[in-house]
């Protein structure tokens, strides 16, 4: 049996239910490290299309990446070095806002 375009949507749809990923170009980046990878990921897995920007803090970060709220703050610097992510800072004492991005050709 041929599987159709319509049976084709149906299992990528099913086959990526509930999983985060990340785009191509972001997984191939040699200039990235694993864990900032995972990071980026999971940023956006917390983002909605009724909150695009998510903004969790530095040490439930770290929680889900299992590294410290230290190296979390270095590998957020590396994603913004290598334009993969913008941060904004909302304050002193609130967390940090954080737009996903996609860097320009290299």
């Amino acid at each position: 049996m041929r599987p159709t375009e319509a049976m084709s949507d149906e299992l990528e749809s099913v086959a990526f239910d509930g999983y985060g990923r990340g785009p191509r170009e972001l997984i191939r980046d040699d200039s990235l490290s694993a864990s900032a990878r995972l990071l980026w990921i999971i940023l956006e897995d917390m983002s909605s299309p009724h909150s695009p920007r998510p903004f969790p803090g530095q040490k439930r970060l770290a929680k889900h990446v299992g590294c410290s709220p230290r190296h979390v703050r270095r590998l957020l610097d590396e994603l913004v070095t290598a334009e993969w992510l913008v941060v904004a800072r909302r304050g002193v004492t609130k967390t940090n806002v954080y737009r996903l991005a996609r860097p320009s050709a290299k």
